[in-house]
């Protein structure tokens, strides 16, 4: 099962996790499109989430603007 995530402190998401993109503001929709799937690499100073998606983005995660879902199944892909 997925969850959405809506808070700022992400220090319990564990390197590699995949997540699902929902939203993604100031992008395009051609670009980074709702569904993405992407895997955790981090988080920086700011606390935006480093994600390596896998369209070959590297594009952050900004906690106050962005929308995703942390996949915990991975029944959730199919």
């Amino acid at each position: 099962m997925s969850r959405e995530r809506d808070y700022h402190n992400y220090y319990d998401l564990p390197e590699g996790a995949t997540v699902r993109l929902k939203f993604m503001k100031g992008e395009s929709e051609n670009t980074m499109p709702e569904g993405l799937l992407g895997t955790y690499q981090g988080q920086d100073d700011a606390g935006h989430l480093l994600i390596k998606w896998e369209n070959g983005s590297t594009l952050s995660i900004l906690p106050s603007t962005d929308r995703f879902e942390v996949i915990q199944d991975p029944a959730d892909l199919i």
